[in-house]
């Protein structure tokens, strides 16, 4: 097994640390194999969307509408989600056309929020908003589909009013309200967004929450902020690490110019037994770059090496190029840069 022997063990801010199957067939039904039925016409729909198979799903709804059937809903949920995924508007404008002339944005809460969910990922802030306020019986669903949609157009502070009235309508936020939240606040001035951020992190807490990516996007959010301390202290007290976890405290800490640092919980997250993936070491290298630790450097580039999803990261190549014209290993740098010039040009 390929390892990375990054030494010694190192210290943060000083301080020493030591499917279930369901039974869903994971292959459509061949799209030659017309429906006979209405239930059958349904249920391919339903299979290419769960198979990311979009454009397929769209082409069996035309099928479909064609010999005069129409979505129920059941599926409009999956149809709406493949006009999403291939963003096409005017399409969705039309089938959410037909969702009200078939009644189903006022009796389908579900219809309702995955056509509000198209609209906040391919329209604009009008869209959402005439969507949601038509929403009669709105659930948690609804809530955290307007508020990502306000992050997503960075309406910041429209998401924070949406997230006060929210609470005000007795809606219970969720890890995913407060990942948005906690965007939200990061992309505030800094002194009200920390203010803001803590309350979010607080309200967290409260509620026993305990998602890694709730805490994932805290860390991130004090980092943003130049919050570094309090970044560092969610990532040492977090018992559940995962990749997104290591990958966000390096390269808060790299970005932030805190390099010593950043190697440091790199060298710990190997130690963890960790393998380190395109987005660690496209951050972990501008710490090598900075600090001149070249052997450092050479020895992520041979674990690159070793694997080509990793070589072939263009992040990774530009960070490693850096590194070696940064330590004056110039000639090597530029041995990186033309071998990822002719991987791309045989990919051609």
């Amino acid at each position: 097994m390929s390892t990375l022997r990054i030494t010694p063990p190192l210290q943060i801010h000083h301080h020493q640390h030591k499917p279930h199957n369901l039974g869903f067939s994971s292959k459509p039904p061949s799209s030659n194999q017309k429906p006979t039925s209405y239930s059958s016409w349904i249920e391919q729909l339903r299979s290419h969307t769960r198979s990311n198979n979009f454009h397929e799903a769209i082409s069996v709804y035309i099928d479909m509408t064609t010999a005069g059937h129409h979505p129920d809903n059941f599926a409009f949920p999956a149809l709406l989600k493949a006009v999403t995924e291939i963003q096409d508007f005017n399409l969705g404008e039309q089938i959410h056309g037909a969702v009200i002339k078939h009644g189903y944005d006022a009796s389908s809460v579900t219809v309702a929020n995955t056509v509000l969910n198209f609209y906040g990922k391919c329209g604009g802030l009008d869209d959402v908003l005439k969507v949601f306020d038509k929403i009669t019986e709105r659930d948690k669903v609804s809530w955290n589909t307007l508020i990502g949609s306000l992050c997503r157009l960075e309406e910041w502070e429209l998401a924070l009013d949406m997230f006060r009235r929210m609470q005000f309508e007795q809606v219970e936020p969720n890890s995913f309200t407060l990942v948005s939240m906690s965007v939200a606040c990061s992309n505030l001035e800094t002194r009200r967004g920390v203010m803001l951020g803590k309350q979010v992190h607080a309200y967290a807490l409260r509620i026993g929450e305990s998602m890694s990516f709730v805490y994932n996007s805290l860390m991130s959010m004090y980092a943003k902020l130049g919050r570094i301390n309090d970044s560092v202290s969610i990532f040492e007290l977090f018992a559940s690490k995962n990749m997104v976890s290591w990958n966000t405290m390096i390269s808060s800490l790299s970005q932030k110019d805190n390099f010593e640092d950043a190697m440091a919980v790199f060298r710990v997250m190997i130690l963890e037994g960790v393998k380190p993936d395109g987005v660690t070491l496209s951050s972990v290298l501008p710490a090598c770059s900075h600090l001149e630790l070249l052997e450092h450097g050479k020895e992520i580039h041979a674990y690159a090496l070793r694997h080509t999803n990793l070589i072939e990261n263009s992040y990774v190549c530009s960070a490693l190029v850096d590194m070696y014209c940064n330590c004056r290993e110039v000639t090597n740098g530029f041995r990186v840069f033309d071998g990822l010039v002719h991987r791309k040009r045989v990919l051609r």
